[in-house]
């Protein structure tokens, strides 16, 4: 009997998760109303408008979309300069659409990535 306490919580976790990647996986996102969106919503303030800012990096991104929507909804605060924190807005609610989100996510990608190959940098390809 013990077992089942430990797996029925589990599995309950298991099935949430599946289900909130599942309805991501089913979006497609558009580049142009993504461009758009990004605009509107002032994600270039912080992110520029290459997504390769010092401050908070996009470019290359590396969230699936799901783990990106998941993000935007509840993201967690950060520590910012001189002790202050700062989080970015959260992106809930009913103005900001899960096919908003993966129009973002399909601009986001499509920005060519100035940053250089692993190859590219000499200094981390000696022996």
């Amino acid at each position: 009997m013990k077992n089942i306490s430990v797996v029925l919580p589990l599995a309950v976790i298991g099935f949430f998760l599946s289900l909130s990647v599942s309805w991501a996986q089913g979006l497609e996102g558009d580049v142009e109303s993504g461009r758009k969106l990004y605009s509107a919503y002032s994600c270039y303030a912080c992110h520029g408008y290459t997504g390769e800012t010092a401050r908070v990096r996009l470019n290359p991104l590396l969230f699936t979309l799901p783990d990106f929507i998941d993000y935007l909804r509840d993201p967690p605060e950060m520590p910012g300069g001189f002790g202050m924190g700062f989080s970015m807005p959260a992106y809930a609610g009913p103005d900001v659409s899960e096919q908003d989100l993966a129009d973002v996510y399909a601009y986001i990608r499509s920005l060519p990535s100035t940053s250089l190959d692993l190859e590219d940098i000499p200094l981390l390809n000696e022996e």
